[in-house]
């Protein structure tokens, strides 16, 4: 199976609509998607990060870029590619892709204090504030999904859902950056850098399960770390879009009501 085919396996129910399928079950055909498919979803998801890097070296070679626009084109085709696969990688482990940013959102807010982030000299991991804060590693952080919200749905569904909340997600990350004295620490390199290390512990959570493991014999405990792991790459996704195509200047003002809808709107 070429890279092109087992990307597109990775779209349950996309002939058949928008609605949830189940894998195994005796009805619909339904595909029973397993470890494996995970896994290659991850390499899908690496291949995509590392073109956003080698753009984002490529920009630092000249000053004055006369291919700005095929720069940005590029770019733009990129962050594509790695949201299509961050949908379709929610579609097989059956979580929705803009619910689970939601929920990491909340507990990053109670993760990191913003008093003790702007006394910090610089970006301090969680860890470090655990004596200070509730809420320590994420093992004890977890979003709470039960085997009951775990369900499958073509990933072409899951992306419109998430591109109806991206602008309000975009804002949201952009003000819990400003508000703790972070953005002037986000650059694209160091964005690309963060996002980097969020897949690698993407990756670690399936290292080593054995790849005929078929995802619904997952435990909770997986899925939940899948999810929260897919959330943070994609909070970083919102923050390279801020920095490298719009600008801050987009997230100003006029945005916090439709922040406040959006998260208090997904439960």
């Amino acid at each position: 199976m070429s890279s092109s085919e087992s990307a597109e396996k990775m779209a349950p129910g996309t002939a058949s609509g928008d609605g949830v399928v189940k894998p195994g079950g005796s009805g619909g055909g339904a595909t029973r998607f397993t470890v494996d498919d995970v896994q290659k979803l991850i390499c899908h998801i690496v291949m995509a990060l590392a073109t956003l890097v080698h753009f984002d070296l490529k920009s630092e070679e000249s000053i004055e870029r006369e291919d700005g626009q095929e720069y940005t084109d590029n770019v733009m085709a990129s962050i594509r590619r790695l949201l299509d696969n961050l949908c379709k990688l929610c579609s097989v482990i059956g979580v929705d892709l803009a619910r689970v940013v939601v929920l990491k959102m909340r507990i990053n807010r109670l993760k990191y204090d913003e008093d003790l982030c702007r006394q910090a000299a610089d970006v301090i991991k969680y860890n470090k504030m655990a004596g200070s804060v509730f809420l320590g590693k994420d093992a004890d952080s977890l979003l709470g999904l039960t085997r009951d919200e775990i369900f499958f749905r073509p990933w072409l569904a899951i992306k419109a859902a998430f591109l109806k909340e991206r602008q309000a997600l975009r804002a949201e990350a952009y003000h819990f950056g400003r508000s703790r004295g972070w953005l002037d620490k986000y650059t694209p390199m160091s964005v690309c850098m963060s996002m980097v290390a969020e897949v690698g512990e993407l990756a670690e959570v399936l290292q080593w399960k054995l790849r005929e493991t078929p995802v619904e014999d997952l435990g909770d405990d997986v899925i939940d770390r899948l999810a929260r792991e897919v959330a943070d790459v994609t909070i970083y996704l919102c923050h390279y879009e801020r920095i490298c195509i719009y600008g801050d200047h987009s997230f100003r003002s006029g945005s916090q009501t439709e922040i406040r809808s959006m998260m208090s709107n997904i439960k």
